[in-house]
């Protein structure tokens, strides 16, 4: 008898001993569910802080770069359209649908005939463009100061190139730009980080705990009605 009771006794400690290690391992993969999530954030960010030091350390990206190579030729083409919208108004042959449809059509048609045929037919044979204004500063009234306004504000190959190089940094600075906004969705927020930790915790116990104890007292009751 005391034999049976010490037999008990011990399997009694081995059922508790085993019960306990259960938990502890609950608990340590509840654990480690927040160091893996936080080590996920850890990974975002450092990917975050690499994208957002190519924006700020590379000068070559950054806006004021790009805005210093496009400048002079926005400035110019700016002008360019600002001269093709008041032709429209003026030449029958220059506006969509027509001979000269675009600015670069017409601003290099400029280039390439005299001035003089393009007013020969206006009515009062006035200036070209006698009240246009640039900036409403720069007033082109003569001959002579329309053919200097069209040579200076004519984009030249370097200007062409500057642009075309802005553009495609712009480009690359969008892209990066676009990785890190997506990159931040991806991160999880401290009540995420919290919500899977405690819902790795209630399904563990759920599954080694209470499932197992059903599972079990299912397993004790047939074989206690097969005796």
């Amino acid at each position: 008898m005391h034999q049976n009771a010490k037999q008990k006794n011990s399997s009694m400690k081995k059922i508790i001993a085993k019960e306990f290690l259960i938990m502890i391992s609950i608990i340590a993969i509840t654990l480690l569910s927040f160091l893996f999530t936080n080590g996920y954030n850890y990974i975002i960010n450092n990917q975050i802080k690499i994208s957002k030091d190519s924006l700020d350390n590379n000068h070559e990206l950054s806006v004021q770069n790009i805005n210093s190579l496009q400048f002079d030729y926005l400035n110019k083409t700016i002008k360019q359209n600002g001269i093709f919208f008041s032709a429209q108004k003026i030449f029958n042959n220059v506006g969509y649908g027509k001979k000269y449809e675009t600015t670069y059509q017409f601003w290099n048609k400029l280039l390439e005939e005299d001035y003089e045929s393009y007013t020969k037919n206006y009515n009062d044979r006035l200036p070209f463009f006698k009240d246009y204004q640039i900036d409403y500063e720069e007033k082109i009234d003569t001959y002579n100061s329309f053919k200097k306004f069209v040579t200076e504000n004519t984009v030249n190959e370097i200007e062409q190139k500057n642009y075309e190089d802005a553009v495609s940094k712009a480009n690359h600075r969008t892209l990066i730009s676009n990785r890190i906004n997506s990159l931040s969705s991806e991160l999880l927020s401290d009540k995420k980080i919290n919500n899977y930790g405690i819902r790795t915790f209630l399904f563990l116990f759920t599954v080694c705990f209470i499932i197992r104890y059903i599972f079990i007292a299912i397993k004790w009751s047939i074989k206690t009605l097969k005796t």
